[in-house]
């Protein structure tokens, strides 16, 4: 249940995955937050087993330009809702959640406001990132008053440094694999992912409401 799978979307990028937990579960799309990838693992060794255990078939989708997803320069929120409708008609999912952690937030509830009660049957968000234009935070979190595309990608490169340094100190050695190897993952491509991710939550408006 572990294996990288992938999806050509219609307009030629891939999109990749994987999935876990109960197969005949209640299906859940989640998406990861800055840094992270398909193969975070929400609760460590017992992310397999707790989603089990919570009936849920989870979908951990890497975000464009992280792990094994297509990199989509100039991307909106918008434009992720669409990439989940294409997954979820792949998949055949006829009513499905979605769940956000940290910069997935915004995109776990952009597919809940585009897609609707009819498609979504829950949306939950776990430390998420949040409108910072609106609320005048965005120099506060990005050092700068405006984030263009330079700043996020020498902000991610940079946050990616203390993230892996501070995953190859961790004392234990099978979360030290499970957190090296996703921020490798998330990396793979180079940083813009993050840096996507970074541009949209500082952005005026977010595009959805």
């Amino acid at each position: 249940a572990q294996a990288l799978r992938r999806l050509t979307l219609r307009d030629g990028r891939t999109l990749a995955w994987r999935e876990y937990g109960l197969s005949s579960g209640h299906p859940v799309i989640f998406t990861h937050g800055n840094l992270n990838s398909r193969l975070f693992a929400p609760s460590w060794t017992s992310s397999e087993s707790d989603a089990e255990v919570a009936g849920a078939r989870v979908f951990a989708v890497d975000r464009p330009g992280y792990g094994a997803s297509s990199v989509h320069i100039g991307r909106s929120y918008l434009d992720w809702a669409t990439d989940v409708e294409e997954l979820a008609d792949h998949l055949q999912l006829d009513r499905f959640s979605v769940l956000g952690f940290s910069s997935g937030g915004p995109h776990a509830l952009v597919v809940a406001a585009r897609l609707g009660s009819k498609k979504i049957a829950s949306c939950g968000l776990a430390s998420s990132d949040a409108p910072y234009y609106k609320l005048g935070l965005v120099e506060l979190m990005y050092g700068s008053k405006a984030v263009t595309w330079e700043v996020a990608m020498a902000r991610s490169a940079r946050n990616a440094a203390v993230m892996r340094a501070s995953y190859e100190s961790m004392p234990k050695p099978e979360r030290r694999e499970l957190a090296l190897a996703d921020i490798d993952n998330a990396c793979a491509q180079g940083f813009e992912g993050a840096a996507s991710d970074s541009v949209l939550e500082a952005a005026e408006s977010w595009g959805f409401d």
